[in-house]
């Protein structure tokens, strides 16, 4: 009996390790950029089951007026380290974003878009590998696109090791019925690298031992203690049989 027992009380503490393992181990879930209902290069799903597709389209492309962009994506990320991300709207002119970007390290890239007066840029990544901070709060995410070059800097900071998928997706607010509805523009994807140092890699290690050495210590306490008291009461028994 007593030697039943304590393979039951093995089988418990190896659970309790499995599952505690697991906990470390989940991460969260990637942030996704959304998903609209008015969408361009194409209209909405809605409208073309309606046959007034192409209606909607004519509708939407007289409200958005042509744009150059550059914006510069980091060669590569680092663990715990703010690397920018720069995303300019060339109100002003094509070209008029060179300087401004001109001290931005990275590679420059370039592309023209159809946008309304505000304009929203936001930036999406895993949220397990990178941590997103766009320069003004989420309220400068949308910008008046009329007067001067719009601006969107983000400081991505590298979480662990591995490829990251960032994408900046850009919405415009465009009068359709009298009502200003978010319709979706265009998207600019780029897979990055995340790096992690020798020495960041010993201090995760180190961090991650301290704080799982309690519960080891805890563990190991109570596989002492378990153990401890069926051998005495195994000794014990063996003296009264005697």
């Amino acid at each position: 009996m007593s030697s039943r027992r304590l393979r039951l009380g093995w089988a418990f503490m190896i659970a309790a390790l499995a599952l505690f393992a697991y906990g470390l181990t989940t991460v969260t879930l990637s942030r996704q950029p959304q998903t609209w209902s008015r969408w361009l290069p194409e209209p909405s799903p809605q409208s073309a089951t309606k046959g007034n597709a192409a209606a909607e389209r004519s509708a939407i492309l007289g409200k958005l007026d042509p744009l150059s962009v550059q914006y510069k994506w980091p060669e590569k990320l680092f663990y715990k380290r703010s690397e920018q991300v720069v995303f300019v709207l060339e109100v002003e002119g094509e070209g008029t974003s060179e300087v401004a970007l001109s001290a931005v390290p990275g590679s420059k890239e370039k592309a023209r878009v159809e946008v309304g007066r505000y304009v929203q840029a936001k930036l999406y990544g895993a949220a397990d590998k990178v941590k997103i901070s766009l320069r003004g709060g989420e309220a400068a995410s949308r910008q008046f696109a009329r007067l001067k070059n719009v601006e969107w800097v983000w400081d991505v900071e590298g979480l662990q090791s591995g490829l990251v998928l960032l994408t900046i997706q850009l919405t415009s607010d465009v009068d359709l019925g009298g009502s200003l509805e978010p319709v979706y523009i265009k998207s600019f994807k780029k897979r990055i690298p995340i790096e992690i140092t020798v020495l960041e890699t010993c201090k995760i290690w180190a961090t991650e031992a301290m704080e799982f050495w309690p519960f080891l210590t805890a563990a190991g306490s109570a596989a002492v203690a378990f153990l401890s008291f069926f051998g005495l009461k195994r000794t014990t028994g063996s003296k009264v049989n005697a």
